[in-house]
């Protein structure tokens, strides 16, 4: 007749530890996916960098045609792997933002981790969130 429902508290507290590991999941595999990304746009940008050196010293018209022809897919693939590295980077930094506003945490206005990294190198450190009368919060 009657059932016995567990307390909402346990489910919310399962849940709250099942989102932290896979946000977890998500952070370690973003940071492997960016060191991926970061090495085959190095790798590119070297082997781009090669072949122009290469294509210069040529004494050959042909030769130097040749390798110029290879240069230019490889500038373009290191380009696009850095500009799949820096989303990726621009990701993280978003769900870091996320995580310091549910803890708690607020960057002064202007200065927005998901928007460039030049907040931490500015000298402004994270304060706490004011209190809700909407007083006015200076720079630390």
């Amino acid at each position: 007749m009657f059932s016995i429902a567990r307390p909402r508290s346990v489910d919310i507290a399962a849940t709250s530890v099942a989102n932290q590991h896979i946000r977890t999941a998500e952070d370690r595999f973003l940071a492997v996916l960016i060191t991926i990304c970061t090495n085959r746009m190095r790798g590119y940008a070297r082997l781009h960098s090669r072949l122009y050196c290469i294509s210069e010293r040529a004494h050959s018209s042909v030769f130097q045609f040749v390798t110029l022809l290879l240069c230019f897919p490889c500038f373009h693939l290191s380009n696009l792997f850095f500009k799949i590295t820096y989303a990726l980077q621009k990701r993280r930094a978003l769900l870091l933002s996320r995580k310091n506003a549910a803890l708690g945490f607020y960057e002064p206005r202007g200065r927005s981790t998901a928007g460039g990294w030049w907040g931490a190198a500015g000298g402004t450190k994270l304060v706490s969130r004011p209190p809700s009368d909407n007083s006015v919060v200076t720079r630390t």
